[in-house]
């Protein structure tokens, strides 16, 4: 009864919501203990802006696969979010990019609040390259990116498997790349201003393609996750 209830509302949240089309009537996803919805859009938005489709979203045996696809002449991009928020904690992704992915591709690991504009309290990893094929493929982040010291791009070797940690504390996020045997890649402890309060945020996937551009050919278009696990501060 409790999971009917819970579906009906989580449905009525995709109907009356703009962002989301009336193609969009799967039930959300359940996926490493929680339950995921969706993004759809019927025009473009952000990030990007990109068009969002289910399409870029699939489950699999081992999980979700995030993709950007081409339909009916468009480009079409992949987002999930949990309907449950989080806090203080540390939030930890294990996911693979089976080849290194075209430097028009983003993907990202966000944590994200809509109700505290203008910067939404936004924690970022991201594997992208922002429309240059040179740009180290990664960064860790805190909005407002162009504040200096509140972002950081690096290279990192490359693995079949990656594990991303980001331990939000009061005073500190320690953001952590490792391999799937948790050799760490790099890390990096963040003390500035940008550290957002204990709020409610939620854990968003994406796969998109910067500034909307079309794929530049260079390489892949796709991101397999395995599991997201949240550990809340003791």
């Amino acid at each position: 009864m409790k999971r009917k209830i819970l579906l009906k509302g989580l449905m009525l949240f995709l109907l009356l919501s703009p962002v989301f089309s009336d193609d969009d009537k799967e039930e959300p996803l359940f996926f490493s203990d929680y339950w995921w919805i969706v993004k759809t859009s019927r025009a473009a938005v952000g990030p990007g802006p990109n068009h969002f489709s289910s399409d870029g979203v699939q489950e699999n045996s081992r999980g979700i696969e995030l993709e950007i696809r081409k339909q009916q002449g468009r480009w079409r991009s992949g987002e999930i979010f949990t309907l449950d928020h989080f806090g203080y904690g540390t939030h930890s992704l294990l996911f693979s990019i089976p080849e290194p992915l075209d430097s028009n591709a983003v993907f990202g690991f966000f944590l994200y609040n809509s109700d505290e504009p203008p910067f939404y309290n936004e924690i970022d990893f991201e594997a992208a390259r922002w429309g240059v094929a040179e740009n180290p493929p990664f960064s860790f982040t805190l909005q407002p990116y162009a504040v200096p010291g509140n972002s950081l791009a690096f290279y990192a070797e490359e693995a079949g498997e990656y594990l991303c940690r980001i331990a939000w504390q009061s005073e500190e996020i320690l953001f952590t790349l490792s391999d799937e045997t948790g050799r760490i890649l790099l890390q990096w402890a963040y003390r500035g201003d940008a550290i957002p309060v204990d709020t409610e945020s939620r854990i968003h996937l994406n796969l998109w393609l910067f500034q909307g551009r079309p794929p530049a050919g260079d390489g892949g278009l796709r991101v397999q996750v395995f599991s997201y696990k949240y550990e809340p501060n003791i």
